[in-house]
């Protein structure tokens, strides 16, 4: 199956500027929007403040209006992307409320991974954390297994962000081997970075290179270059913190170029 990726450059104006890559081609740039009109607002607000609680009256025009709230989702999304947190919070919150009352207990394992990461962006860390953990339970009770990577993935990006170091390596490794079972290389190429990462705050750097040795060819595959920069920062600043005279030479052999080059081209990382 191709793999589709939709990554956000800049905001601007009412939309969210993005790129939409297919796996292995290039990057085509896209526009995200709100895909609701003022009119419909006003509809989905009277729906969730003041239907749901007098829900005797004007039953078709809600029965209508119940069917479009799953783009509430989107509309967090389209927030999301614009880093508009508050926001894509408030509209979370309010598919997370219809889910319930409609007792979809899945569809809110995706909610709540949602407000897991609005809560993380905003380093709200036990809030963040109490919602992936809510995520989690649920998408093991239902065994989706593939969907419990990137909560753990997250979990431990909120642990690193206490700089709860065991605590985060163990959720990117619970991560890493479900990606690994679905054998899906560009997913496990980003727990491979961050687990690079913990092991560069805790001065281990001979598994820092190791695990970050081991994402760089795997965004070179995907053509991946916003990955690919993130990769080569981190192994320019590990190259400085740990002064080790052999890092050169292992990104050259990956990045099939001389000692020489790959010098240099990590000192501008640093300096940039």
């Amino acid at each position: 199956m191709a793999l589709l990726r939709i990554c956000e450059r800049a905001g601007l104006g009412d939309g969210a500027n993005a790129e939409l890559s297919f796996e292995h081609t290039g990057t085509y740039p896209i526009t995200i929007s709100d895909p609701f009109a003022e009119a419909d607002e006003r509809r989905l607000e009277w729906y969730f403040e003041d239907w749901l609680s007098m829900p005797f009256t004007n039953t078709v025009e809600a029965q209508a209006i119940a069917a479009s709230t799953v783009t509430y989702g989107q509309l967090g999304t389209v927030a999301q992307q614009q880093r508009r947190w508050e926001q894509a919070e408030d509209y979370y919150q309010k598919a997370l409320a219809l889910k319930i009352e409609f007792n979809d207990r899945y569809g809110q394992a995706s909610t709540y991974h949602q407000l897991g990461m609005m809560a993380e962006k905003q380093q709200r860390w036990a809030q963040a954390e109490d919602y992936y953990q809510k995520a989690l339970a649920l998408k093991i009770e239902f065994n989706d297994r593939y969907s419990q990577a990137l909560t753990y993935h997250n979990l431990g990006i909120v642990a690193q962000g206490q700089q709860r170091w065991e605590q985060a390596e163990d959720y990117y490794q619970k991560a890493l081997a479900i990606y690994i079972d679905f054998n899906d290389r560009y997913w496990q190429a980003g727990t491979y970075h961050q687990l690079g990462s913990v092991a560069q705050e805790q001065q281990r750097w001979a598994q820092a290179l190791d695990y970050y040795l081991k994402a760089l060819p795997v965004v070179i595959e995907f053509n991946d270059e916003f990955h690919l920069d993130m990769v080569l920062r981190s192994l320019a600043r590990l190259w400085q913190a740990s002064q080790d005279p052999n890092l050169p030479a292992a990104v050259g052999a990956v990045l099939k170029l001389p000692v020489e080059q790959v010098e240099e081209m990590l000192g501008k990382l640093n300096q940039g």
